[in-house]
């Protein structure tokens, strides 16, 4: 009596190198069925991946954001637009906004000594 050979399951039939990139993250679950021919959601349900790594802080980003755009300020309203990547009418918003900030950080500025000599 032979004993039967087993069949290859369906995921032992995807190349190890395509399993390893999708773990990695390196390709999505449709990239990796248009490659297989096998059902997306199949995938993501039978192959198991680490937690996706938490993103930075987002308060930490935006002010980031703010200060890049506060010390763009100066420039023309195009050129705030064209760096800092955002519309016309936001780039005016920038320029108003430090506006209102410039009175308030001059008097809060340490004393330039070319000011306050004493000779």
């Amino acid at each position: 009596m032979t004993i039967p050979t087993r069949s290859p399951s369906k995921l032992e039939r995807i190349d190890a190198s395509l399993i390893a990139k999708y773990k990695r993250r390196e390709i999505t679950s449709f990239e990796l069925a248009s490659a297989t021919g096998m059902n997306a959601s199949y995938l993501r349900r039978a192959i198991d991946r680490d937690p996706v790594q938490p993103r930075p802080n987002k308060g930490a980003l935006i002010a980031a954001r703010k200060a890049y755009r506060l010390s763009i300020a100066h420039l023309d309203a195009a050129e705030i637009a064209n760096m800092a990547h955002v519309s016309l009418r936001t780039a005016q918003r920038i320029k108003q906004q430090a506006a209102k900030l410039a009175p308030t950080a001059q008097n809060n500025a340490p004393p330039s000594d070319e000011l306050h000599r004493t000779n």
